[in-house]
């Protein structure tokens, strides 16, 4: 016959997991790739992501023009917008401390 689970036993397995845990240092060790990391990320904040960027925003725009619809001019913008954006994001989710 199953036990049923109750609020006590969640409060130990809680209180455990808190003692257990330890701080999360991700993006602090391994430097390996570094030197890889950083031509990546020039390229994406740099020139080539600015021309990748305004390119996705004209396609965008030439497709809504041809298909008389604004979905493909916002797609366009999504893109540019996730291109220009994305590399900061990921920086800060890698290397952000708990």
């Amino acid at each position: 016959m199953a036990r049923k689970v109750t609020y006590m036993d969640c409060l130990v397995i809680l209180a455990l997991l808190l003692v257990w845990a330890t701080a999360v240092y991700a993006g602090t060790e391994g430097t390996e790739f570094n030197n890889l990391y950083s031509t990546l990320n020039g390229w994406a904040k740099g020139g080539l992501g600015k021309v990748i960027a305004i390119a996705a925003f004209l396609v965008g725009i030439a497709a809504g023009i041809a298909r008389q619809s604004l979905v493909a001019i916002a797609t366009g913008i999504g893109v540019a917008a996730a291109v220009t954006f994305t590399p900061d994001v990921i920086d800060e989710l890698v290397t952000a401390l708990l």
